[in-house]
């Protein structure tokens, strides 16, 4: 969602500190992801689970509904599946 600029200083008139920070930081690095996002606002190193984090992760979920941030499509990641076995089928021993 574009806000242009009327609109943009009322919704920017009712947004906490943070968020205010976090759509200035997304205007000039589109890009960022949660927890470099918390870096830059708090000016150290923030970690998924942190309460930093959450926090973070509470602003930018409240400016996704109120549609003024929209998340990226993830990365997608592939990874090996391990072998199904059968129900009577035995782990090859070492000898």
């Amino acid at each position: 969602m574009c806000l242009s600029g009327e609109h943009m200083t009322d919704v920017m008139f009712h947004l906490g500190p943070h968020q205010r920070m976090i759509i200035e930081m997304l205007k000039k690095e589109p890009k960022l992801t949660l927890a470099e996002i918390g870096t830059k606002v708090y000016h150290r190193k923030v970690e998924v689970g942190s309460n930093e984090y959450s926090a973070i992760s509470r602003s930018i979920r409240s400016l996704k509904r109120k549609g003024i941030v929209d998340r990226l499509p993830a990365e997608v990641r592939w990874r090996l599946n391990e072998p199904k076995r059968e129900k009577n089928e035995r782990i090859p021993s070492k000898k």
